[in-house]
């Protein structure tokens, strides 16, 4: 590689679940080379010896006993993977949750060090180049599907890194690209941050404060926060600490 060559590892995990503590049960990951996939893709399905969330086995299919028959084990997965990654860095559709929540916690249970390092997010991103009006909502099949790319199975660890890989080759990358050529700057909200009015879902056009009143509205976001999809999981948190706040 070039000195000005830029690369790093796209990756995704699925999890036993969200609920602490988050074991990873498998892993997808694609090498990215100045913004082109570079080889075969790597994945691993991980034998963890535990008790897998029957709502996470609903969301991507595993659970203790195919992993038992079909999982590797957490050290010779692991192995493969730094292998695999190198000292590249990790980009990912949610980084928060794949490196802080699931594969930071993994990597201090087995007693290995660090896999990679923490790059950027994916999700940060499409926020940032994506105009917030554009879209119903920034979920990843949400854009596949408004860009029209190949459509895969959603949660596997593989199928959504190379859906990733496509929105970041086809989307983002260009349109972070440009905006850094112009000096612009979509229309987005701070990382963490959900517009107050509603603009996805059944209660769309209302504004969040209207649950205070309205128990069914309340009971929307509760729903949200219990889901087993971390990005709209923690979009229900929000909302529920927002109405917290107004009481």
């Amino acid at each position: 590689m070039t000195p000005n060559t830029q690369e790093f590892i796209v990756v995704d995990v699925e999890t036993s679940g969200i609920a602490e503590p988050v074991y990873v049960i498998e892993i997808g990951a694609q090498l990215l080379v100045d913004g082109k996939p570079q080889g075969d893709p790597f994945r691993r399905l991980i034998n963890r010896d535990v008790d897998i969330d029957p709502h996470a086995t609903r969301v991507h299919g595993y659970d203790r006993a195919r992993l038992a028959r079909e999982g590797d084990d957490p050290m010779d997965a692991y192995a493969a993977f730094e292998r695999y990654v190198g000292d590249r860095s990790l980009v990912a559709y949610n980084l928060p949750f794949d490196w802080d929540r699931a594969l930071q916690p993994e990597y201090g249970r087995l007693g290995l060090a660090e896999i990679g390092s923490p790059g950027f997010c994916a999700l940060k991103l499409a926020r940032k180049v994506i105009p917030r009006r554009s879209v119903s909502n920034y979920q990843l099949q949400t854009l596949r599907e408004h860009y029209e790319l190949p459509e895969r199975m959603a949660h596997s660890a593989l199928d959504d890194v190379l859906t990733t890989v496509d929105l970041l080759v086809n989307v983002l990358l260009p349109l972070r690209k440009e905006a850094e050529a112009s000096g612009a700057v979509a229309d987005s909200l701070p990382s963490g941050e959900h517009p107050e009015v509603l603009d996805f879902g059944k209660h769309r056009d209302r504004h969040y404060s209207d649950a205070v009143k309205d128990k069914r509205f309340k009971s929307y976001f509760e729903w949200m926060a219990k889901s087993d999809d971390a990005e709209f999981s923690a979009k229900g948190q929000w909302y529920l600490a927002k109405l917290a706040g107004l009481k």
